[in-house]
């Protein structure tokens, strides 16, 4: 009987330690002191390709006429463009569209109106103002959202990223230094941005931010410069 007893206290004794020790680990794990901070980190660079969506709208009150005249239109278009020196697969189909339009002039009518529109890739940005003349003048009535951008943006984010982290641990360091701490190796980073890596600044333009170089007679779009970033949270123990 003794024995039974001096082997139930032995086991009981085994649980409290466990359950001592294990209570230790997780007021360990309470007292741990964390910060967290954001870092951000922008690149700026020229933009070296452009993608622009250009197109023909045609009208007339029988449907068959106003699809063959736009389909007449859109191929002297296409025709245009790869003269321009750009290349056919570089073209692409944005939408087409049919519908029919009321209109009241002098008398009721109806008429059926179509369009077809392309997004046009542009891999040489010195080529922009020379693809909008050429697209305008054999009949393009729709020119619009010149997007510029640049082919190896993620030689550029990996920069911008580096940046944010840089970002990041400065901040740290000059919280932590009220106290008399330093950041070591980050316990947890988080990536955050658009589509869940980076930011890219497009440049927006329609027909009314064209303008016409003088005697050149050719049409000109700045670049302007574009701005890709990173954005990250990271977190430090103390």
């Amino acid at each position: 009987m003794k024995k039974i007893i001096l082997s139930l206290s032995l086991v009981l004794a085994m649980f409290t330690m466990v359950g001592f020790s294990s209570n230790s680990f997780a007021d360990t794990e309470i007292e741990k002191n964390i910060i967290s901070v954001k870092g951000v980190g922008n690149v700026v660079v020229k933009p070296d390709m452009a993608t622009i969506n250009i197109g023909v709208e045609t009208s007339n009150i029988k449907v068959d006429i106003a699809q063959k005249d736009n389909k007449k239109l859109m191929n002297n278009v296409r025709k245009a463009i790869i003269n321009s020196g750009i290349e056919e697969k570089d073209l692409k189909t944005l939408r087409y569209g049919l519908y029919k339009k009321h209109k009241y002039d002098k008398e009721y009518k109806e008429e059926f109106v179509v369009t077809n529109t392309l997004t046009v890739t542009v891999n040489n940005i010195d080529q922009v103002g020379k693809v909008i003349d050429a697209s305008s003048n054999a009949g393009a009535n729709i020119i619009r959202n010149i997007n510029f951008g640049v082919k190896d943006e993620s030689k550029y984010y990996d920069k911008a990223l580096e940046l944010a982290m840089k970002d990041a641990k400065n901040k740290a360091t000059i919280i932590m230094k009220t106290f008399g701490k330093t950041p070591s190796i980050p316990v947890r980073v988080m990536e955050n941005g658009n589509n869940g890596s980076f930011y890219r600044a497009d440049y927006m333009s329609n027909m009314s931010n064209l303008k016409m170089m003088d005697g050149a007679g050719e049409s000109s779009v700045d670049a302007g410069d574009m701005i890709i970033s990173a954005n990250v949270m990271v977190e430090y123990d103390y």
